[in-house]
């Protein structure tokens, strides 16, 4: 009888034990499928917003030339070319914009959204103003469009800084 219950008090406790092993392997492949899956949300917001900077780069270049256009030719504010140009790169922008703010960070990533949104707060400004302050020749609000293009660029800098911090403290936390 002692042995009968020797055997079966083994038996308990490989039994306990292998269900703790068990236990621990769900939960270890638990954490590593939510690590794939982070990387994976990362992967996509990653490539989501690279995306709309290269077109939002693009559309900011082609309207600093068009207002590299007018500084240089004044009476271009009448030329039909000019405005659609011009008015064309904005309407871009704007839709750079849109993307930057219907965009959802992943976890860990919000103040880096939070600063793609200043960049895009600033934009909007110009969008919303540049146009009347040419039909106008307001000087005062196209330099105001300025401070907001150049606090753009600022916020930019500061953008990209923070990325790349983070995308090392990932590579560091092998996240990436």
């Amino acid at each position: 009888k002692k042995s009968e219950a020797q055997a079966k008090v083994k038996a308990e406790a490989k039994k306990k034990a292998d269900a703790e092993a068990k236990k621990k392997e769900q939960i270890a492949a638990k954490k590593a499928a939510e690590k794939e899956a982070y990387a994976t949300e990362i992967g996509v917001y990653s490539d989501g917003i690279g995306t709309i900077y290269g077109d939002f780069a693009e559309n900011i270049g082609t309207f600093n030339g068009q207002t590299a256009m007018i500084s240089e030719n004044p009476m271009l504010i009448v030329d039909e070319d000019w405005i659609m140009g011009t008015t064309a790169s904005l309407l871009s922008i704007q839709m750079n914009i849109n993307a930057i703010n219907e965009t959802t960070p992943p976890k860990g990533f919000e103040e880096i959204h939070a600063m793609n949104e200043k960049i895009a707060a600033e934009w909007q400004f110009v969008v919303d103003n540049f146009p009347d302050a040419v039909d106008n020749l307001d000087a005062e609000l196209i330099e105001e469009c300025i401070t907001h293009m150049q606090l753009g660029t600022q916020y930019s800098e500061e953008s990209s800084k923070l990325i790349s911090e983070k995308m090392a403290e990932l590579e560091e936390d092998e996240v990436i």
